[in-house]
């Protein structure tokens, strides 16, 4: 699926919105121990090494990733409801065979420490001789503690993999196994054929170590869409890495159920075009951002439905935090075609570096303004606006206004609620005014909870359209 979006927009300014909200919600840099992508052609898995009960076998299997001998490296056995092997063979067909042994060092003494249970990763060994693991792993499908902790001196756990990392390797041991003679009694292949080519193999095209990082940020713009079924309703959203160090396989994806097809693509922040696979991992530099533009199509009408997302990087200790308003999409489909308002807010003054996404409120004037501005990519349709604080109640009133486009005057007073009438393609602004009650009254920082909220709502009260900004009082 390709994603033609009708919306541009000023998308330097939805990466400073970013930006400062990580600045704000950012976690410290995580200290943990390191973390290897195992990045392969069913995906990608982190395994989490554990130098504290292993350090002889971390720094052992180390050496192998650091001189990158583990490149090309494929699973090689795999056995339902047991393990999935790899570490011992590359494939190598320019040197004359189609398996090629991965050279090994000398063995590293057994440090048997861990049980051998479901997403523990351990080292292979000859039998009868404890300290005699090079270069072959295993992950345990299952618990295997039974068996695998009492035999041979026990086997070497040096790391773990998570559930969401798990899924991948439960999908290498769902593939079907070939018997390809030798080693390779239980070669996992992607489809069976007479013969083995690259192609059908669980390849590790990179094996790479990576910092341990704090959760991500992320913010998505528009807030809102309201689209007919079958159509696509789409948007922008950035992932900014708020660690001192890269951000690896990064990816969205709905962490609320609608009937809907999801995709995304990666973009040029600079051109808003779309480039690249369907639902790609990035990775993102050390306090850097990617921008992305994402599709949901409604497969069967929506009521209004606030879109939470698993921003993730695997490397990461969590997903990014969920903020209403600022990484929320609200959709709604219907059979009927309605209105769908595509609203942007713009705070500051119009200079460089003052749209931050903050409506700043000085105690000394008691009350701060921002602009809307709207296109309406549906059908015609009369919308009455209003703005709201959410679900925090604030010590100020919130006014609205239209405006013109050229000068930002009000063309009509500001009131709680302004009805317009919008074509289909018709564009609008708003000036929006944020009152304090009291001029000694104040207004916190905390851009997740303290915002202003600009809704568009057909005739029936139907959400057509949104966007939102943070409020605080400044002296």
């Amino acid at each position: 699926m390709n994603i033609n979006s009708p919306i541009k927009r000023p998308f330097a300014s939805l990466v400073s919105f970013a930006m400062a909200l990580a600045a704000i919600i950012a976690t410290p840099q995580v200290t943990a121990e390191p973390l290897l992508r195992m990045q392969s052609n069913l995906g990608d898995f982190f395994i989490d090494l554990t130098p504290d009960t292993a350090p002889a076998t971390v720094d052992n299997f180390l050496v192998y990733v650091n001189s990158r001998a583990f490149t090309d490296s494929f699973v090689h056995r795999s056995v339902p409801g047991f393990i999935v092997q790899s570490g011992g063979f590359t494939w190598a067909p320019t040197i004359g065979a189609t398996f090629a042994a991965v050279p090994s060092n000398p063995p590293v003494v057994n440090e048997f420490n861990v049980s051998n249970v479901r997403g523990t990763v351990a080292m292979a060994k000859l039998g009868g001789n404890p300290d005699s693991a090079t270069n072959e792993w295993f992950v345990n499908l299952a618990d295997n503690s039974e068996n695998l902790d009492n035999q041979n001196g026990g086997f070497t756990v040096f790391g773990t993999i998570n559930e969401q990392g798990m899924t991948v390797v439960d999908a290498i041991a769902a593939l079907p196994r070939v018997n390809a003679g030798g080693a390779f009694t239980d070669l996992p292949v992607l489809e069976i054929t007479d013969t083995t080519t690259r192609d059908q193999l669980v390849i590790f095209s990179t094996v790479e170590e990576f910092s341990a990082i704090s959760a991500p940020a992320a913010a998505v713009l528009p807030a809102s869409r309201s689209v007919a079924v079958g159509a696509s309703a789409t948007g922008f959203a950035t992932i900014v890495n708020t660690a001192d160090s890269a951000a690896a396989s990064c990816s969205l994806s709905p962490a609320t159920t609608v009937p809907a097809e999801f995709v995304y693509r990666q973009t040029n922040p600079a051109t808003n075009e779309a480039f690249g696979a369907n639902n790609p991992l990035v990775d993102i530099p050390a306090l850097g951002a990617v921008s992305v533009v994402f599709s949901l199509s409604p497969t069967a009408p929506i009521a209004t439905t606030a879109i939470a997302f698993d921003f993730n990087c695997g490397n990461a200790s969590g997903n990014a935090a969920l903020t209403p308003g600022v990484n929320t999409f609200e959709l709604s489909a219907s059979t009927a075609p309605g209105a769908d308002v595509v609203a942007l807010a713009a705070t500051g003054d119009g200079s460089p570096g003052t749209n931050t996404g903050i409506n700043d409120i000085p105690n000394s004037v008691g009350s701060g303004a921002f602009a809307v501005a709207i296109v309406n990519v549906g059908e015609a349709e009369t919308i009455s606006v209003s703005a709201d604080t959410g679900t925090t109640s604030l010590p100020l009133g919130l006014f609205i206004c239209p405006t013109d486009a050229t000068t930002g005057a009000c063309t009509a007073a500001p009131e709680v609620t302004t009805s317009v009438e919008l074509a289909s393609n018709e564009t609008g602004t708003f000036g929006v005014f944020a009152q304090l009650i009291n001029a000694s009254d104040s207004v916190a920082f905390d851009p997740a909870a303290n915002r202003a909220f600009v809704r568009f709502r057909n005739a029936s009260g139907e959400l057509r359209g949104s966007t939102s900004v943070a409020l605080r009082t400044v002296p």
